[in-house]
């Protein structure tokens, strides 16, 4: 299973012993055995951790979904907030990759022509649209 979901072994006996596994069998010799209803269950575990959510919240969430049904609405919630959150963090890093394309622009041209002070004061127009108003915000270069 580890090499399947690329988790660690040690963190999927953490995971079994911390109870986000709730269905988890045991064989004669009690070494774990995952069925495919595991494996969905440590994407979506692998998935929430990505997206921020806590150890803590995650196994929150794998209890609310051995309650079952009386729980959907609850477990929407959960994905639903998560979905804001990685949202807003694509949103922070498109930003940053703007920034990052800007500079990247601007060293560039700054290098070909030897000469960092004729970029850093071309007027705003000589400037590729897409950068001018990152140039305007940006303080120092």
């Amino acid at each position: 299973m580890s090499e399947l979901t690329g988790i660690p072994s040690s963190t999927l006996r953490y995971y079994d012993n911390e109870g986000l596994l709730p269905f988890l069998k045991r064989g004669n010799n009690h070494e774990r055995i995952f069925s495919s209803e595991e494996y969905e269950a440590l994407k979506i575990i692998k998935c929430l951790k990505k997206s921020g959510l806590a150890l803590k919240e995650i196994k929150q969430f794998m209890q609310l979904v051995q309650t079952g049904d009386p729980t959907l609405r609850a477990r929407f919630e959960i994905f639903s907030k998560q979905r804001e959150n990685v949202e807003h963090e694509i949103e922070k890093l498109h930003e940053i990759l703007r920034i990052i394309n800007y500079k990247c622009w601007y060293y560039s041209n700054a290098s070909e022509i030897g000469d960092e002070q004729k970029i850093k004061n071309l007027p705003l127009e000589n400037i590729p649209e897409e950068f001018r108003e990152i140039k305007e915000n940006l303080s120092c270069n």
